[in-house]
């Protein structure tokens, strides 16, 4: 049960979303940081 006043999504599929999209924003990160060193 949530104490919160709004609803809060705690399932698994949620948490795996996320997890995907924070591996995406570290892989363009490294990306970015690979173009960023090469031009230097």
């Amino acid at each position: 049960m949530n104490p919160e006043k709004y609803p809060i999504d705690l399932s698994q599929a949620c948490w795996d979303n996320k997890m995907t999209r924070i591996k995406e924003i570290k892989e363009i990160k490294e990306k970015v940081e690979k173009m960023m060193s090469r031009g230097n």
